[in-house]
């Protein structure tokens, strides 16, 4: 909800500092978060209504009748000017930014098109359109393009009819602020500056203007064209006629709501003989008047509450009752939370509940000092997240009975957090009068109520003292408080929090990488402490301990400096208390920002923070790019941020970029050399030969970074020398030459900022190639899409660790896409879990990897001359791809490589290998790198060459018979295909090497694993490190898997067994499991990598084995991942997120696994008890309807499924956003005794009984929306559906409906739950920012304001809870709130137990809580990871976690047992039976399709026949490229394409974001007449099938696509006969949203009859035919680029557009074929006598030039060369003209038009099928060309 607080502080200073009451109030609104009453710009419509828009994200617009009546309220487009609606009621919204249109709606919201023709850009701003309003008369709209100095008209479908100047006079230009147009004058209104109302004409010329005494509040016009004027703070204002002549006054009877400064008038509007204004008001919307008498009918207000705190003074006395009362108004609602008020000692988080009844709060007699004080419903006065809803604060000071004064301990800056070995500096202060100064005070140190030192402090003349605590303390980590005790002084204590400081001994960076916002939630004044804790909770829970952010840049640091936040309110504290000669230091208000008071945080734990100093793509040299900052700028933000971090050891330095690149690298060296470096480069590149000027370039390329360091580092060191510096390539960077660009750091960044998704494995090759010896190496890559099994992050992860990274973490937090809706067949919610696990792993065990070093058997040595030269290919150089590609080939091949790079190594370094590989060598060896071969050479070792090399420069190598050349031919960023493509390939490449090598190369281990990847590390020991590492891709088709997930969010699980090297006499430990491991006589062990995906096998001496690392075992911390479970009797089903076994079975007084099976080809979800056994979802690839409904025995036996009756298309799981997981897919509805179950879906709704016979059902096929609603079981004897926000009650076996009920005109519907006995149901929905509706007996009972996510009914229905991200809200469900919980992260699975008292909830952390009703906290525990409670009937608790823990509790929370799931042992590879046939029995609604049950009877396809433009579109309209001829889909043959029509990585983006394809038939300008169309699709891939497109038909008169029917079908070759026939000349098949599949037709036929040409003109078989004139959809063919083509939006000769031609450019169709350069529609025929369709003689069109326009030239005929060219002044150049007659010596300079006999010129028939423009000299302007029969038709159409 948004929250307007007015916080009234009354108090008057006198010299004995008495107080007045304190008065605090806040006001909540009650509508839509979006909707900000105070700024809300207010419009009236047409139709008469009232439009109350402002400009947040997303935008939403209030729409009321004038009175106040018929409230509804619309989500829109953000970044809106205003809204406004013409008098048919479609709406119109103003939105600037990056929409930079004019959008238009329904009256229901719904979006329908957007006209886009407004200017933005960071030049002129991002602020157009700046207003639209509607045509009284037209009902068209008017939108203010003042960037271009016009108004935009735009009819009510979008299109634009035509352009108005707004300056006919340029002179008179001025800045815009107000915009009215009335079509009955033809006039504009325009708002200007100097308090101006100007009126023009509609070509922009001043008709009149006024200037208001008072200055222009808001005008409005009438729909006569008078003008009514007022100002901001007046009730009163004049009228002006149409003509501008003064025409009375009005006056408006405002009573005590009239404008006045701080409210004032913002909105004038007048509407037949009503007046409406609104004010700046935080809840008043608008007030209506009589136009004629000024009296006020109706004033509208928000809906909203109002909370009031009244006590009598700030200053408090301990131990005293202070009069303290509390008033709630929640309007016309019920609603009576449980009000709390809290207190905390200022700056800290030390919350404690102040006891409050009958009026009055008792003052706790131990405090004293200044406190922060709070009143709200919070059942703990923490703060982890958003503020409460409800929520009032304010400082008060708390003094000792009898004061006489204060002492005030301060740290600097009040600081709090220190680490145990940080000295603490303090300063004692005390204020009073002077004679009753202690001369000394004693300060304690206390750790609870132990002292753990002591200090005297004397006191200065001045009332000051200061004193060190110093840093041999040591104290123990913990809270204490710096403290005294002054006989009849009060005490402002200081708390400490001391950390643990840094431990050098673990250096394993865990780090957070703010590379596209901070890595803290920093609050304000108030709640920053709180945030801060909540923080540092999540940071050491998931073992982070090291930051990096963008300090340098001064937006991401306002956080050290209050200026940034409460630059009012800390002022006006440290005022009042300075006020007080005897009260609180003001000084002690004076806490840290919180960004300071993180980093001192940081400090105290140990956590390390770096700064980023550049923006994100910096420009190499300095001032380029994106950053365009001087160096001396850098260096004045360098020595500014380190000065303000430089107190905090938490600050390491700077890691100077993020991403910066070469953006004019012909600009790195002078002109003639890089002339010169050019020519080199192309003899390089085609002979092989080296130019010393390419190593000259080069360098300067590499030294670019280093060069600009020097710059910050001399800053840098001026302030603080001592401090490091860290940066990045980054890694992909072409100008990156490791041993040069990092050899000034002190450690490496290596960033690859991918924006989405990455190239498959480039973690490990980065750690390779990045890597310096003795600098540490950390990563934190960009694992966004990971579906919270860890199936992506983890192998990331511990891969970059086997690779030998110092640090791993991730590009900002993971949950990465904030908050989102839960869903039960996704794991967003465990991704917390999976990296806590992960973090704790690296925690454990990341000290000794760091120790390690790699014992790679094979080098690959890199070329620096080919780096040199190196540029863009895909994602990095094309030389850099095959170092990449062989990189990644060797760890297939169970041989990892290592990279070399010659300024490394000398020549015994090179001899520890046993084979080289020299990879993509096409220019002469580097000198050095030839040395080194030689010496490995001489010293036998095998050195080999790949097939990318330059056969010549390589000879004395041994061919390696494989060539690492593909990776450059893909696209592998940002495509998921290339989960497919890399794996697919680096297999075939490995084979290759594992023949080649096998003699020479031992295999780390001996693995039948390909994408087992592994590694041997040697410690320094000499013990061996064996690590195994899953990467196995998924083994399904990428458009099945896309359905649910991606490719690099997929590895499937694996077990397989290592066959170790060189064992005897050594021990085996696996590391992770903590246990000794025995290898069979082969040496093979069973190495199991399904729940946790790495192990790492140390291999010593057994002389050596008590020097073994013993970390602590972490494989019990993974297991499968438990979403929901169901009780029924005592058994526990639990469903898992895990490809092999998804469902387990636990007996719930044991422990006791039962069973453990998969249901389904994917994941098992949403569990429920069901009569005597269970109901389970699950999800088949291979299946179209994908989701199915499993009913199980309590055996775990599936009986019988249920499919649904629906088409799913995909989850998305790439840039996730809550709206895309609202598809509601997946709704089953079963029974409680599970005798009937319900499905619905996009197909429709259907019924059956337990044994599968269908009861009833509801075509869905034709109402597209029928799958957004939502199903459950209210009971055993009620289903409840909803439409909208509508809820139904049906029988369940008849379907028969029983009640409806409309709850709301707006919104959506999130969750809907009902309670246990049935009767009770609520309905939670995002109306005005969340409205819960409670339903009993089918009757709503009460309408509480809440907004949230999951929603839990206590048994008896009396009682709601509600999570909100960090929150849990407890309802009464007849009186409204009761309290708010604030949980440590984000909080889910609501669960009342069966008494209905109690209340489970988990973070998404791992901590447990249960409450009371009454809102104690009963257990709670940390079980560190996600965990689902679930409630026995005899009130135990059964819990069970994300990582397979399951624990039940007894009633006293006590455990009785604990138990560890694990997947069936005998299922080691997944891939073989991942898409088996699911046997199971189903049932489904059948005879959805319309298809025709045997092919249509006429064989004869109108395609066939006759040429045919074939594509396929995105919605974004580019066209995909086809892998066949597409002609074969009309020729008759109906074998089956070899593969399918598109590459899966055009597939790919589809159903991500908006993106959808569409199939395009086009015969361009022949009309077909279709009444039956068939397609023939490949058997053998039904999962290919268009089972549901919808066929389309172009009008080209209107310029839109019309639907001619839904074609639904479920067989290969399907016929679909049409209602209506359709004519036209192209067509369209348009795919569901979120079709992800490939396409494998082998045959596309419409039937009917081909009726002639297609242009709508001669199918009317008129007299005229307009060829342009308004329409732009035909003569888009002449647009492509630096053609010198565009469409013209002003100046037009007729209508409001013209075809523009610049200066010396000639525009001709572009080509299409098999047709050619044609226009669309255009078949006309010149003929002498013209009478048929499409036959013409004359011609009339417009044209002008200007004066430097020496030609242009209009040409008509055939294709792009023949026909006529029409010129004035010099002809543009045709081939094979009929004819160029000249029209005009001089091309005109004002509109001329020209009328011509086309035959006569020509002499004879000829086609019109294209057309050509050119110009010569300067630009032309063209506009309404028109074919006639005779003069007289041209003439009328003239």
């Amino acid at each position: 909800m948004r929250l307007f607080w007015i916080n009234l502080v009354l108090f008057v200073a006198s010299s004995t500092c008495s107080y007045a009451q304190v008065e605090l109030n806040q006001i909540v609104s009650r509508e839509n978060a979006a909707f900000d009453c105070r700024i809300a710009v207010m419009t009236v419509g047409r139709d008469g209504k009232v439009y109350l828009s402002n400009q947040q994200s997303p935008g939403h617009v209030l729409r009321f009748e004038r009175n106040g009546a018929g409230k509804v309220g619309g989500t829109v487009v953000y970044a809106m000017g205003n809204a406004t609606a013409n008098s048919k009621g479609i709406i119109a919204t103003a939105n600037a930014h990056f929409a930079h249109a004019v959008n238009l709606y329904d009256s229901h919201f719904t979006a329908v098109v957007a006209n886009s023709e407004f200017l933005v850009s960071d030049a002129v701003g991002w602020d157009a359109p700046l207003a639209v309003e509607a045509g009284e008369i037209s009902g068209d709209f008017y939108g203010v393009d003042h960037h271009r100095d016009r108004v935009v008209r735009i009819d009510s479908q979008g299109r634009t009819v035509t352009t108005y100047p707004i300056f006919a006079d340029k002179s008179e230009k001025k800045r815009l602020f107000g915009f009215r147009v009335c079509e009955k004058s033809q006039s504009f209104f325009w708002h200007t500056e100097n308090n101006t109302v100007r009126c023009a004409d509609l070509t922009g010329k001043t008709r009149w203007s006024y200037q208001h005494p008072q200055g222009v509040g808001s005008f409005d016009v009438d729909v006569d064209g008078n003008v009514f004027v007022i100002g901001q703070v007046h009730e009163a204002g004049v009228m002006l006629d149409s003509n501008g002549q003064p025409a009375g006054s009005f006056k408006l009877q405002c009573g005590d709501q009239k404008p006045v400064p701080g409210t004032h008038l913002m909105s004038l509007r007048v509407h037949g003989d009503e007046i409406l204004i609104k004010r700046s008001h935080p809840t008043e919307l608008f007030q209506t008047f009589d136009r004629k008498t000024g009296e006020r009918k109706a004033v509208v207000s928000i809906e909203h509450e109002q909370l009031t705190v009244r006590f009598p003074s700030h200053i408090w006395t301990a131990g005293e009752a202070i009069p303290f009362s509390v008033d709630f108004r929640a309007g016309e609602r019920i609603n009576a939370p449980r009000w709390r008020v809290w207190a905390t000692p200022w700056g800290d988080v030390d919350w404690r509940e102040l006891p409050w009844s009958e009026g009055r709060i008792v003052v706790p007699a131990d405090m004293g000092g200044l406190y922060q004080l709070k009143v709200s419903p919070e059942l703990r006065g923490h703060q982890s997240g958003t503020a409460a809803e409800y929520l009032v604060r304010d400082m008060i000071e708390v003094r000792a009975p009898q004061s006489v004064g204060t002492v005030s301990i301060l740290t600097a800056g009040n600081r709090i957090h220190f680490a145990r070995s940080e000295a603490i500096p303090v300063a004692v202060t005390v204020r009073s009068p002077i004679d009753q100064r202690p001369a000394t005070v004693t300060l304690s140190l206390n750790s609870g109520k132990k002292t753990v030192a002591k200090q005297d402090v004397t006191i200065n003349s001045e009332g000051r003292g200061e004193v060190i605590f110093p840093e041999r303390l040591s104290l123990d980590p913990g809270r204490y408080l710096l403290t005294t005790e002054v006989s009849k002084f009060t005490v402002a204590a200081q708390p400490l929090v001391i950390g643990v400081g840094r431990n050098d001994k673990s250096d394993f960076r865990n780090t957070v990488h703010g590379d596209y916002g901070l890595t803290a939630t920093y609050g304000n004044l108030w709640d920053g402490r709180d945030l801060l804790a909540s923080h540092m909770n999540r940071t050491t829970k998931r073992h982070v301990n090291q930051f990096v952010d963008r300090f340098g840049i001064a937006m991401f640091r306002g956080q050290f400096e209050w200026s940034h936040h409460n630059a009012a309110e800390l002022p006006a504290l440290i005022q009042r208390l300075s006020k007080d000669p005897v009260g609180v230091d003001p000084e002690k208000v004076r806490i840290l920002p919180p960004g300071l008071e993180t980093q001192a945080a940081y400090t105290a734990e140990g956590i390390r923070q770096w700064s980023i100093l550049t923006y994100m793509d910096a420009g190499l040299p300095l001032g380029t790019g994106h950053d365009r900052r001087t160096p001396e700028q850098f260096q004045a933000e360098i020595k500014s941020v380190t000065k303000q971090l430089m107190p905090f050891a938490s600050f390491q330095g700077w890691s100077w970029t993020s991403n910066w690149w070469i953006y004019e690298p012909t600009k790195i060296v002078a002109e003639a050399k890089w002339k010169a470096y050019e020519a080199a480069l192309k003899v390089a590149k085609e002979t092989g030969k080296w130019d010393l000027i390419l190593d000259e370039v080069g360098e300067a390329r590499w030294n670019l970074p280093t060069e600009s360091r020097k710059v910050f580092k001399a800053a840098l060191d001026e302030v603080a020398p001592q401090l490091k510096q860290s940066d990045s390539g980054p890694y992909r960077n072409v100008q990156v030459y490791p041993p040069l660009t990092y050899r000034d750091l002190n450690e490496i960044d290596v960033q690859f900022q991918a924006e989405q998704i990455t190239v498959p494995n480039w973690h490990m090759h980065a750690v390779d190639f990045e890597k310096r010896s003795g600098k540490p190496t950390w990563l934190h890559p960009e694992i966004w899409n990971d579906q919270g099994t860890g199936e992506q992050i983890l192998p990331v992860l511990f891969q970059s660790a086997m690779r030998g990274a110092d640090g791993v973490g991730s590009s900002g937090w993971v949950p990465n896409w904030g908050p989102q809706p839960w869903d039960n067949r996704t794991g967003y919610h465990g991704l917390t879990s999976i990296m806590r696990a992960a973090g704790n792993l690296f925690h454990e065990h990341g000290s000794w990897m760091q120790q390690t070093r790699r014992n790679d058997r094979i080098a690959i040595l890199v070329s620096p001359r080919l780096l040199k030269i190196d540029n863009w290919q895909d994602f990095s150089g094309l030389y850099f791809s095959r170092l990449f590609e062989a990189y990644q080939s060797c760890l297939y091949a169970h041989r990892p490589a290592s990279l070399i790079f010659p300024d490394d190594v000398d020549a015994d370094a090179i001899k520890k290998f046993q084979a080289i590989l020299v990879v993509g060598q096409t220019v002469e060896l580097d000198p050095k790198l030839a040395e080194l071969l030689q010496v490995a050479q001489n010293a036998g070792i095998a050195v080999f060459a790949d097939e990318s090399c330059r056969t010549e420069l390589v000879k004395q190598f041994q061919p390696l018979g494989v060539g690492f050349n593909h990776f450059e031919k893909l696209h592998s960023i940002n495509n998921d295909f290339a989960y497919w493509e890399h794996p697919r390939l680096l297999q075939e490449n490995a084979r290759i090497l594992r023949e080649k090598l096998s003699l020479i190369v031992p295999s780390v281990a001996d693995c039948d694993h390909p994408e087992v990847l592994l590694t041997e590390r040697l410690s320094p020991e000499g013990f061996r490190y064996v690590f195994a590492v899953n990467n196995t891709s998924p083994a399904i088709e990428p458009g099945s898997l896309w359905r649910m997930t991606l490719g690099i969010a997929t590895r499937l699980p694996v077990k397989t067994s290592l066959g170790l090297k060189n064992l005897a006499g050594s021990t085996v430990i696996d590391l992770l499991e903590g246990r000794q491991v025995e290898p069979d006589s082969t040496g093979r062990i069973e190495c199991d990598l399904r729940t946790l995906p790495m192990r790492v096998y140390c291999i010593a001496p057994e002389s050596q084995a008590a020097r073994m690392p013993q970390p602590k075992a972490v494989v019990s911390q993974f297991g499968p991942h438990v979403k929901e479970v169901a009780i029924q009797g005592n058994v526990a089903v639990l469903s898992t997120l895990n490809w092999d076994n998804n469902l387990y079975g636990v007996n719930t007084e044991t422990g006791e696994l039962l069973w453990r099976d998969r249901v389904g080809q994917y994941f098992a979800f949403g569990p429920q008890a069901a009569g005597e056994g269970f109901a389970v979802q699950s999800f088949d690839f291979t299946s179209a309807h994908g989701y199915h409904l499993h009913l199980l025995s309590r055996d775990g036996k599936s009986t019988r499924r249920f499919a649904l009756p629906g088409l799913t298309q995909r989850l998305p799981h790439e840039f996730i956003s809550g709206a895309l997981l609202q598809d509601r897919t997946n709704q089953f509805a079963v029974s409680p005794r599970g005798d009937w179950i319900v499905a619905e879906g996009s197909l429709g709704i259907a019924a059956w009984d337990h044994e599968g016979k269908q009861l009833w059902n509801e075509d869905g096929a034709h109402s597209p929306a029928s799958s957004q609603g939502l199903l459950t079981a209210l009971n055993a004897e009620t289903l409840i559906r909803t439409r909208g926000v509508s809820a139904l009650a049906h029988d369940p076996r008849t379907g028969a409906q029983r009640w409806q009920l409309d709850l709301a005109s707006s919104g959506d519907i999130v969750r809907v739950a009902p309670s246990a006995d049935g009767r009770t149901l609520v309905v939670l929905t995002t109306t005005e920012s969340g409205r819960l509706f409670v339903i009993r007996d089918g009757k709503v009972i009460n309408t509480i304001s809440a907004k949230g996510d999951e929603v839990a009914v206590s048994p008896d229905g009396a009682y709601v809870a509600i999570t909100d991200v960090e929150k849990l809200k407890l309802y009464d469900s007849t009186r409204g709130m009761v309290w708010q919980f604030n949980g440590d992260d984000k909080i889910h699975l609501p669960r009342f137990a069966p008494d209905g008292i109690r209340l489970a909830i988990s973070s998404e952390l791992g901590t447990v809580t249960v409450l009371s009703r009454a809102g104690d906290v009963l257990f709670e525990k940390d079980f560190q990871a996600l965990t689902v409670p679930a409630w026995l009937p005899g009130g135990d608790l059964l819990l069970a976690n994300w990582m397979g823990t399951v624990v039940r509790l007894d009633k006293n929370y006590v455990e009785k047992w604990r138990a560890v799931l694990s997947p069936d042992p005998a299922i080691r590879d997944i891939r073989p039976i991942a898409m088996k046939a699911v046997s199971t029995p189903a049932s489904r609604l059948e005879g959805w399709t319309n298809c025709e049950p045997r092919e249509h009877g006429t064989p004869a396809n109108l395609l066939t026949s006759s040429k045919t433009v074939f594509s396929i579109l995105r919605s974004t309209g580019q066209q995909l490229e086809l892998a066949d001829q597409a002609g074969k889909l009309f020729d008759g043959d109906r074998t089956a394409p070899a593969k399918p029509w598109l590459n899966w990585r055009d597939v790919y983006p589809v159903g991500v974001g908006s993106s959808n394809l569409s199939l395009v038939i086009d015969r361009f300008n022949t009309n077909l007449r279709v009444n039956a169309i068939t397609i023939v699709e490949d058997p053998d891939h039904p999962e290919s099938w268009l089972r549901d497109v919808t066929l389309e038909s172009w009008n080209p008169s209107r310029e839109i696509w019309q639907t001619a029917g839904r074609l639904l079908s479920d067989q290969a070759t399907h016929t679909h006969y049409l209602k209506q026939p359709i004519d036209a000349a192209r067509f369209r098949l348009s795919l569901p949203a979120a079709f992800v599949g490939n396409l494998r037709m082998s045959e596309i036929m419409l039937h009917g009859e081909e009726l002639g040409p297609s242009h709508p003109d001669s199918v009317a078989n008129k007299p005229a035919a307009v060829l342009f004139d308004e329409n732009e959809s035909d003569l888009q063919s002449l647009k492509y680029p630096s053609n010198g083509f565009a469409f013209r939006y002003e100046d037009a000769f007729s209508g409001g557009k013209c075809l523009s031609m610049e200066t010396d450019k000639t525009a001709n169709a572009y080509y299409r074929p098999p047709f050619g350069h044609l226009i669309p529609n255009w078949a006309f025929r010149i003929v002498e006598n013209p009478t048929k369709p499409g036959e013409y003689r004359w011609l009339t069109f417009a044209w002008k030039g200007s004066e430097a326009t020496r030609g242009m030239t209009l040409r008509l005929g055939e294709h792009h060369a023949g026909g006529l060219a029409l010129h004035a002044g010099e002809a543009t150049k045709f081939e094979s003209l009929v004819a160029s007659p000249l029209i005009a010596e001089k091309p005109p300079t004002q509109w001329t038009v020209v009328t011509v006999d086309l035959w006569k010129l020509a002499g004879r028939d000829f086609p019109i099928a294209s057309m050509s423009l050119g110009t010569i000299g300067g630009p032309a302007l063209f506009d309404r060309i028109i074919l006639g029969r005779t003069e007289a038709d041209v003439s009328e159409k003239r």
